[in-house]
C-alpha cells in the first residue's frame, strides 16, 4: 500500500504530467455500487417486466459500457474488485485513495433508506469545487423493509412471461422459488424498483446542490442474478461448481457527468469493474497503485476514439472458488479445477445452452482463451 510520502509525491507527477489548458478540473465523484444487479434486469439493457426508469435516464444523459464484468460472479467479491481494481479485490480501495488526495469522503452502511439518508445529508454539505467522494452499496434482493409495498403494488399483475425463467434445472441448490416463481420474481423487481428510487433522489439531490455539473456519478452492478433464468435462482452460488453465465457477470455500467460526458453515448468496448479505479484515478490526477488488474478508459467514458495504435484489448475475465471464465467479443471459456469445462460462440448461442468446449472445431479459440486467463492470473 502506499504511504502519505509516497502518495503525494506520485500525485504531484500526475498532476505535472497532466496539466494542460483543455483538462477539465478533477470532478467529485458518487460511485453507486448495486449488488446482484445484473445488465438484463435493467429497463436500458433489454428488461421488459422489471422496471428501473432513473437508471435508464442517467444512462441517457451519460456513457453507457454495453458489455461490461464483474471480475466476480459474487457480492462482497464483485465489490471488492470494483473498489480496489483487482481481481482479488484487495489493495488500497478508491475510497482511500481519494481521502490521500484531499477528496472529503462518506461510506454510508445500512438499507437502502439509510445509505440514501446518509448521502443526501452529506450532500447537503459540500459546496462546489471542494471535491468530495462517496459511495452507496445498496443490496436490493436483500431488502426486507416495508418500504417496499409501494413498489410491489406495480408488479402486483405482471406475469413476468418476458423475462426468460425456465423450470428447476437439476444442478439448481435453491428450488424452493421454482414452487412459486411469479411471486418471488415480483418480490425481485419491486426491490429493484425501490433501489432505482434511490437513483433519483441522488440526482435530485446533486442538481439542487447545484453540484451536478462538477460531479462524476457512477453506477455500477456489483454482480448480476438469474432469477429463473437458466433454471436457477441466486448468482454465482446458484450451482456447484460455480456458474458464470451472462446473467451473473454481465452488470450496468453508466457514467454521468454532464460537463464532460456526451449524453447518450453507448460504447461497446467489453470492460471490466477492475476498470473502474485507474479510471477514476486519472480522472481525478490520482496516482494509480501497483499491480492492478484493472486499465483506464478513460477515452470511453468521455467518448472519445482511441488512437488507431492504441486497440482497447476486448476481453473480460472473472474468477470465483476455482471456476475462471474469459470472454471476448464472441466467445466464452470457462475452467475448473478438477471439473467440467465450458465454451460457448455467443454470437450464435447466446443463451449459452450448447458447450462446444470439447468440439475439435473449437479448439483453437479453447487455446487462445485458455492462454489469456493464464496471463490474467
Amino acid at each position: 500500500m502506499l504511504n502519505r510520502r509516497q502518495f503525494l509525491a506520485g500525485a504531484t507527477a500526475v498532476a505535472a504530467l497532466g496539466a494542460t489548458k483543455s483538462a477539465p478540473p478533477p470532478p467529485s465523484v458518487v460511485l453507486v455500487a448495486i449488488e446482484d444487479l445484473g445488465a438484463w434486469m435493467t429497463g436500458v439493457y433489454g428488461a421488459r417486466d422489471l422496471h428501473t426508469p432513473n437508471l435508464d435516464l442517467l444512462a441517457a444523459s451519460g456513457t453507457r459500457f454495453l458489455h461490461a464484468f464483474t471480475a466476480a460472479p459474487v457480492a462482497k467479491e464483485g465489490f471488492d474488485s470494483l473498489m480496489t481494481g483487482t481481481a482479488a479485490g484487495t489493495g488500497d480501495t478508491i475510497l482511500q485513495l481519494l481521502s490521500l488526495r484531499g477528496f472529503r469522503e462518506l461510506s454510508a452502511g445500512g438499507d437502502a433508506t439509510a445509505q440514501t439518508s446518509a448521502l443526501l445529508s452529506f450532500l447537503d454539505q459540500q459546496k462546489s469545487g471542494q471535491p468530495f467522494f462517496a459511495v452507496a452499496r445498496y443490496a436490493p434482493l436483500r431488502e426486507t423493509s416495508k418500504t417496499l409495498d409501494k413498489y410491489r403494488a406495480q408488479f402486483a399483475d405482471v406475469p413476468f412471461t418476458r423475462s426468460g425463467w425456465l423450470p428447476a434445472a437439476r444442478n439448481a441448490l435453491d428450488r424452493k422459488p421454482f414452487e412459486s416463481i411469479v411471486p418471488h420474481l415480483r418480490e425481485a423487481a419491486a426491490a429493484v424498483a425501490a433501489v432505482d428510487d434511490q437513483l433519483g433522489a441522488i440526482q435530485r439531490k446533486l442538481q439542487e446542490r447545484g453540484l451536478a455539473d462538477g460531479t462524476l456519478l457512477v453506477i455500477a452492478g456489483a454482480n448480476g442474478a438469474l432469477l429463473g433464468r437458466h433454471g436457477l435462482w441466486g448468482d454465482g452460488h446458484a450451482t456447484n461448481p460455480p456458474n458464470m453465465f451472462e446473467e451473473v457477470v454481465a452488470v450496468p455500467l453508466v457514467w454521468n457527468w454532464p460537463a464532460q460526458v456526451p449524453p447518450g453515448s453507448l460504447r461497446p468496448e467489453i470492460v471490466s469493474l477492475c476498470d473502474v479505479l485507474p479510471t477514476l484515478c486519472e480522472l481525478t490526477g490520482t496516482p494509480v497503485p501497483s499491480p492492478i488488474t484493472g486499465r483506464s478508459m478513460v477515452r470511453a467514458v468521455l467518448d472519445r476514439p482511441y488512437p488507431k495504435k492504441q486497440r482497447w484489448p476486448d476481453l473480460a475475465c472473472a474468477r470465483m472458488d476455482g471456476t475462471l471464465m474469459a470472454r471476448d467479443a464472441r466467445y466464452k471459456l470457462v475452467l475448473r479445477i478438477g471439473g467440467p469445462g465450458e465454451l460457448y460462440d455467443l454470437a450464435n448461442d447466446p443463451a449459452e445452452a450448447h458447450n462446444r468446449f470439447d468440439e475439435p472445431e473449437f479448439s483453437v479459440v479453447r487455446n487462445d482463451l485458455t492462454r489469456e486467463l493464464s496471463n490474467w492470473k
